[in-house]
Order: C-alpha cells, then structure tokens, then sequence
C-alpha cells in the first residue's frame, strides 16, 4: 500500500529530539533516517552495533527484533546500553506478540499464516509480558508507549497515563490490510469493548510498542499523540498532550495555513464570549490541559443512563443556548450561503427557517467541549465555514455523538430538535465539507479494509455451504453405486445359473445322442451361404 508508506516516519516525528543530540539508528530504515536528520544533523546509522565505539544520546532499534533470535535480542539491548551517553535512551519499536489485529485473523508477515504470532512460539515477536522481564533482567527502565493501528503506520499513541476510551478509539483507530488478509472482526469494535470493560487491559492487546529504555527515569512527560493521516496534506496536523499542556503543530509545510485557521477560529470564539482554550505562538497551537475534566458527551450520556432520552435532550438544548447562539444571526439570509459554495440544493422556503450566521465554526460538537466546576470549556475547533445555519451546527453534534445514536434512532432525536425536514440536505452538505477535508485514497484503504471484515466468516459460511452440497452429491453417488453393485451382484448370479444349465445340457443323454445332427446342420447352413 503505497499511498501510507509517506506515514512509516509518524513513528519518530513526534519525539522531542533536539538539534544538539546526537543518534545512533540500527539498521536501515530510510524513512526513520529522514525524519532523524530534521531534528540534528549527528545521525549515524550502522548494521552491526558491536562495531561503534562512541556513546550516543539516543538509539533507535524500530523494527529490529524482527530478524533475530531472543538470545540476540538480549545480546543487542545489552550492547546498546553499553553505548548511551549518561542520560542517554534506547527508542525501541517492536510488534505485539498477543495483538488485537493477530487475534482478527492479520497476519506477522507475508511468509506467516493467520494466528502463527499467537499460537506459535516466536522468539522475535515478543509480548507485553516478555519485553518488560527481559528490560529489567538488565536493570533497565522503560516508559510503554501504545501506537494504532501499529508503530509502522501510526494515526495515534497512547500511553498508561492516558488509555483510549470509546470516543477517541472511535475516532482514531483505523484498519489497513492487504487484498490477501481476512479479518475475523473489527479491531475498533473489539477494543471499544475491552475499554469498556477494563481499560488496563488495553496495553496487553495493544497492536504494538515504542519503549523509552534508559538507565534511569528521565522519561518525557508526554501522554498521548494523535496524527490525522486520512486528511489532505494541507490540513494534516498533529496533537501532543503533556503532563498539563496540550500542543498542536502543522505535520508538515503546506499544513501551517491550517493552523493559523485554527487560530482564527479562537479568535473569533473569544469575540463571541465563548469560553475557548488555546492560544498561538510560532504556529504552534497550545492550550491547558484540564484534568479532571468530562467531555460534554460523556456528561449527556450520564444523563441519558441515568433519566432517560427527554433529559439528554433538554441538555442539548442547553448547549445549544449557551454556545451555539452566542454566534451571531444574520438579520437577513445571505446572498451566497454554505449551500451555494457546495451546490446543495434547498428549497427557499426551508431556507427562510434557518438562522445563518457569518461564523459558522463547525467544531462546536460536543465531543470538542469540556465540563469543569460546572464550566464549559471549548477546545480543538478546526474547520469554519461563512453563512451557516446554527442548525446545521447542531445537527453535527448528532452525527458525531456515536454513544446516543448506538442506543436510539437518530431520526427520533432529529425531529425533537426540529432537525428532520434538513436531515438529507444537512447530510449532503457535510459529505461535500468532508470531501475537502479527507484525503480519499487513504480514506478508501481504510474503508476497503474494513469492508474485508468478516470476509473470513463468509468465506468459510460459503464454504460450509458448498461442503454440504457435495456431502449430499456423494450420499446419492454412494446410492447409485451400492444401486450398481447389487445389479452387478444380481447379474453374476444370472451367469452362473445360465453356466450351470448349459454344463448340465452338454452333460445330458439327449445332447449326446444328437451330436451328428448338429454336425450335419451346420455343414448345410454353411454350403447355403457359400
């Protein structure tokens, strides 16, 4: 798939590595090398570690393990540690023995069958378990990182400090697989359940690692990264949350416009009174990080638990009074509005029942707005659009809110909020804002890939059908043979009773006694054919 192979650095991009540092790459990997060399200029890469003799204040091993026996492994993290500076850290990247993908039917490599990593001993493919034992047998210590859908394409990492709830695997876990792979189940239904239940259980399943390793505890404080590689280029970006910070940087050149629409975008919410967390200094994004903090989803959905839909529904209307018309409404409809820009057609009159306002910040979902002290904090606002109506924004806020459409109909929800007449043409319209957005190359080998799940089961479901219809084939063959064979029998019995007679005819008196006659016989039939 060579449309993912530019993400292979996502791996390495977003580690603080300063310019002053010096690294020391194992092993060749040209995307990890390029993104190396536009943090510091004192890279080195080499194929055989035993041979360097200077200390290094980072080593990268991403992929490493993979060719080696375990006894090698140890030999190689042994010799690496030998060769850090001080303070210096081992970056390590490696797969999951006991991965979730591995369980759905994935595969560790082209040459492996569906489910070797799990019911096979590997020594190369480690698990959770194993790696940690074989780090602290050489009094190393470590700090776990968690990348989906795995370290070689990456879209998001989590960490223990912050394990994936059912919102953001939702939205962040993605699926890629080869047009020879077949997939059991989805792996972001299977760990929306696993969360669900324990959410420590997550780093055993997780698909993959990146391991800080160093002789001490000098860790970076980061707790969770997120990429957006299913976007254009021009609006890729990429989110850092620290211990209390959370950062925003345009993952590559084209992307810094971006940013500075989203900083736009915080300017005009303040204009609006609109509690908004971020601020922007050298197109970087940055904004508190609020601890003890519940999105507005999750508070809904408590609601929704706990009272029932009605009261769901009167707290949407509240966010509804206290963020979304604080945007201001235009008197009048304006002459060119979001439906003209992308050609979506709407009657006038349904028109004339909007409320459109210039600032139509389309992120204003609830997912995007935090609750502190009974406070709502908005954050992560991304993409704007002119002359848009409040309703449509709304109506965004249920197509996203994922946990309350999982347990009620989405067309009941509409209707209470007054929502149902615009419901095609609010959806048509979001589709055509998503196209300028998503990238759909990448967007489609993701839902291709996801397409393919279960593929297995109906395979198999087509298998078991044809199965049955050859086991009935044979059943009736098996008929008609036993059918043939007693005819058979019964013939051969025929023969034997026609020999015995005929013995006992040429054995008779009479056939004896007209032996001449027959002699005779026969010499006149031949003369007469002559």
């Amino acid at each position: 798939m060579e449309e993912l192979l530019e993400f292979k650095k996502n791996i390495i991009s977003w580690y603080p590595i300063k310019e002053e540092d010096t690294v020391l790459q194992v092993g060749e990997n040209s995307y990890i090398l390029q993104e190396l060399k536009l943090k510091t200029s004192k890279v080195k890469v080499t194929e055989n570690l035993k041979e360097i003799t200077d200390k290094f204040d980072y080593i990268t091993l991403i992929g490493t393990f993979e060719k080696l026996s375990l006894d090698e492994i140890k030999d190689l993290l042994e010799c690496a540690t030998n060769k850090l500076n001080e303070n210096g850290k081992i970056l390590l990247a490696m797969k999951n023995k006991f991965a979730m993908k591995y369980f759905a039917g994935d595969r560790i490599n082209l040459d492996a069958e569906a489910f070797d990593s799990i019911v096979k001993s590997n020594d190369n493919i480690l698990s959770l378990s194993q790696i940690k034992k074989i780090l602290e047998n050489l009094n190393l210590k470590y700090k776990f990182y968690y990348p989906l859908p795995d370290y070689e394409i990456t879209n998001v990492i989590y960490t223990d400090d912050f394990l994936p709830n059912n919102d953001n695997i939702d939205a962040r876990v993605l699926t890629f697989c080869g047009e020879e792979e077949f997939l059991n189940f989805s792996e972001r239904d299977a760990y929306k359940q696993l969360v669900s239940a324990d959410k420590k259980m997550f780093p055993f399943f997780a698909n993959s690692f990146f391991i800080e390793v160093s002789k001490n505890e000098n860790f970076e404080d980061i707790r969770f990264v997120s990429f957006s590689i299913t976007r254009k280029k021009e609006n890729r970006i990429k989110t850092i949350i620290r211990k209390d910070k959370v950062y925003k940087y345009a993952d590559n050149k084209d992307a810094i416009n971006h940013i500075n629409k989203i900083a736009n975008i915080i300017k005009i919410l303040n204009e609006c009174k609109i509690e908004v967390l971020g601020n922007t200094k050298n197109n970087i994004i940055e904004c508190e990080f609020l601890k003890d903090a519940i999105s507005y989803d999750e508070l809904l959905m408590q609601y929704y638990n706990q009272n029932g839909l009605d009261c769901c529904l009167e707290k949407i209307k509240e966010f509804q009074n206290n963020i979304l018309n604080k945007l201001p409404i235009e008197k009048d409809i304006p002459e060119k509005t979001v439906f003209e820009k992308y050609d979506v057609e709407i009657s006038g009159e349904k028109k004339k029942k909007l409320h459109f306002t210039k600032y139509g910040v389309l992120d204003l979902i609830f997912q995007n707005c935090l609750v502190k002290n009974n406070k709502l904090y908005i954050y992560d606002q991304e993409w704007f659009e002119e002359n848009v109506p409040i309703e449509f924004i709304l109506y965004r806020d249920i197509l996203y809110f994922t946990e309350l459409k999982n347990v009620e109909n989405i067309d009941k929800i509409l209707k209470v909020l007054n929502l149902e007449d615009y419901a095609n043409c609010f959806y048509i319209l979001e589709e055509k804002i998503q196209s300028q957005i998503v990238d759909k190359n990448i967007w489609d080998l993701h839902i291709s890939s996801i397409r393919r799940v279960g593929t297995t089961k109906h395979m198999t479901e087509n298998l078991e059908e044809r199965l049955g219809i050859a086991n009935n084939l044979i059943e009736e063959y098996k008929k008609q043979i036993e059918e043939l064979t007693n005819r058979i029998h019964d013939k051969d019995a025929e023969l034997v009773s026609y020999a015995d007679q005929l013995r006992n005819i040429s054995n008779s008196l009479s056939w004896k006694i007209t032996k001449p006659l027959r002699s005779v016989s026969e010499k006149l039939h031949s003369g007469n054919k002559k």
